[in-house]
């Protein structure tokens, strides 16, 4: 597996459209994370911008995956290869020693 980086740029008017699509989008955000292909998520304040870091086997099968988005069709997608992306899960429970 890869990891990617895909930053996103937004409109900068959200139509009626874009709108209704956001619950389909937070169901396929939501899919990709329990598929373990999407790493972390993030919208910007201004919510201008999208970042999102996927583990995946190549940048081809990402651009699939993206294809699926159902926001895609407002967005413009730029990819980066990662060498690394370090980040610590603070939701997930301690490891456990059964010693």
């Amino acid at each position: 597996m890869r990891e990617f980086m895909v930053e996103m740029d937004l409109p900068s008017v959200l139509t009626h459209t874009f709108m209704t699509l956001i619950p389909q989008q937070r169901q396929w955000v939501s899919d990709m994370f329990s598929q373990q292909k999407l790493v972390s998520y993030a919208l910007a304040e201004n919510r201008r911008k999208i970042w999102a870091s996927f583990s995946i086997e190549n940048e081809q099968a990402l651009r699939e995956e993206l294809k699926e988005m159902p926001l895609a069709q407002f967005l413009h997608f730029r990819f980066y290869s990662l060498e690394f992306n370090e980040h610590i899960a603070y939701n997930q429970l301690p490891f456990i020693s059964l010693n």
